[in-house]
């Protein structure tokens, strides 16, 4: 995204969580540029080891204002799955789900996907440790 594209999006993310998730006392909010660096720096110092991984990504669009300026909503897509293939391509042989019926909150539209996720991986890691 350009940095006037970022700004206006940074903006949305002050956006509340669905009522489902609302009310829990630990849900955690982030700024994102400051975890930017964070994540940057923590990459410069550490290469990411070797862990079971999975990919879960919305298939669906952010419901987004329908009032952003022009060409928002489509640079917000294409930088969010270009991050996510980022992300699929940290570990080989990590599986990138996509969640077809979900938008962002995959763990409340696809429940059953994100418990399978977690099964697999905790699988591949019960796997991988007995290798050693």
């Amino acid at each position: 995204m350009t940095p006037e594209e970022w700004t206006l999006y940074d903006r949305l993310l002050l956006i509340q969580p669905p009522q489902q998730i609302a009310y829990y006392k630990d849900l955690e909010t982030i700024d994102f540029d400051i975890s930017f660096e964070q994540m940057t720096r923590a990459a410069k110092a550490m290469p990411l080891p070797p862990v079971p991984l999975i990919v879960i990504s919305k298939g669906r669009p952010f419901q987004l204002p329908s009032d952003l300026p022009a060409g928002l909503p489509a640079a917000v897509e294409r930088a969010w799955t270009a991050s996510q293939d980022e992300l699929a391509g940290l570990q080989p042989d990590t599986p990138h789900v996509i969640a077809t019926k979900s938008s962002h909150y995959v763990q409340i539209e696809e429940p059953q996907l994100v418990i399978d996720a977690i099964k697999q991986v905790v699988e591949r890691a019960r796997a991988h440790g007995s290798a050693r």
